[in-house]
């Protein structure tokens, strides 16, 4: 990867529908050299996915909140691949450090939350705790 993949990157980090020639433009060759660009970065695995940042709020998820786990280390992987078939849960992450899973949850209100807290994520086997955090206010997402 050289400067010209990440500048690519850059561009389509901000906003993955940028048209080919306005990259091509920006950075100063022909949209075709972009094109090779982005599908070699795509072959590679550089590029997992195009997506699209969604606000959660817009669409009556009002409460959005982090989620970190204790658990049974032998249950790691079945409970995040648990957790990932829950409409809830928008991410998931395996984490270093005092806790071992991060999960980032949307809820329609309080009531929701609790209940998927509650119903949900507590009947997991293998989860040990769960330390919710709720976000007030999205500085940077990607």
């Amino acid at each position: 990867m050289d400067k010209m993949d990440r500048k690519i990157l850059e561009i389509l980090l901000k906003d993955a529908q940028t048209p080919l020639t306005k990259i091509a433009s920006e950075i100063g060759v022909h949209p075709s050299t972009v094109s090779y660009r982005i599908k070699n970065l795509i072959k590679t695995g550089a590029i997992r996915k195009f997506s699209i940042s969604v606000n959660w709020k817009k669409l009556g998820w009002n409460i959005e909140a982090a989620v970190l786990i204790d658990a049974e280390q032998k249950d790691l992987r079945r409970i995040a691949k648990d957790l990932c078939k829950f409409e809830e849960v928008i991410e998931v992450h395996s984490i270093t450090g005092y806790h071992d899973l991060l999960i980032m949850v949307v809820a329609k209100d309080m009531e929701d939350f609790q209940k998927f807290m509650e119903e949900k994520l507590a009947a997991i086997s293998g989860v040990v705790r769960s330390y919710p955090a709720m976000v007030v206010e999205d500085y940077k997402e990607e």
